[in-house]
């Protein structure tokens, strides 16, 4: 098709499974099933898709969470709240999840791989020329523009960006790069999860475990130590 950039059996499969859960998620919120559970699914469809209500709560519905991060005095108040965030699936400093183990098929590991970035990958953060260039700044100013929305004036929007930038590059500069995130068995670092806690001392990873609310794996996969 004209609007794809590749097309495939894969892309089929997807279409049609995508129209099938719609067709799910309207039946859910249509009402007609008494069983609560389809009437949860209907109701989180339904709030979805009720953009008016959404514009209208604007960032209230975050408030908490900001109000968390802005409580944080410590070190181990980070990893607590780097933890808790992985549970409603966001990772601010790298990706938590569980993954087929590439060397036993039969198994589910805990796996760990790089992240914390806005944009793509690395290599952005690194301009080379005009065009990666005017990419980052555009980046910048996207960042502004969504602490203007948070409620703050242009200028501390544009302190807040610098920060953000600051920290997502020094968050690239440790990044492995797409040629190397390319080599399978570079990528694939299996140890006990007390052998990743004597490797990284300064990150206690009984409390991330703990706010994440998950029992400690015995084994873990780093992608990129």
């Amino acid at each position: 098709p004209d609007a794809e950039s590749r097309w495939g059996a894969f892309n089929i499969l997807n279409l049609e499974n995508q129209k099938k859960l719609l067709t799910l998620f309207e039946e859910a919120a249509s009402g007609s099933h008494n069983d609560p559970k389809w009437k949860q699914i209907g109701d989180f469809y339904a709030s979805g898709m009720d953009t008016a209500k959404i514009e209208e709560a604007g960032i209230s519905p975050l408030k908490q969470y900001f109000e968390k991060i802005d409580a944080i005095s410590s070190i181990d108040d980070v990893l607590k709240m780097t933890g808790e965030m992985a549970s409603y699936g966001m990772n601010p400093f790298f990706h938590f999840y569980a993954g087929a183990d590439d060397k036993n098929s039969e198994m589910m590991v805990a796996s760990l791989y790089q992240g914390g970035l806005g944009l793509p990958d690395r290599d952005y953060y690194f301009p080379k020329d005009d065009r990666s260039k005017m990419i980052l700044d555009e980046y910048k100013k996207h960042l502004g523009k969504m602490f203007v929305l948070f409620g703050q004036s242009k200028e501390e929007a544009n302190k807040s960006s610098e920060t953000i930038l600051n920290i997502e590059t020094k968050i690239a500069e440790a990044s492995s790069t797409r040629l190397e995130l390319r080599d399978p068995v570079k990528n694939y670092n299996k140890m006990l999860i007390d052998d990743l806690q004597k490797k990284t001392s300064n990150f206690n990873w009984t409390l991330f475990f703990e706010a994440l609310n998950v029992e400690k794996p015995t084994d873990i996969v780093v992608g990129q130590p």
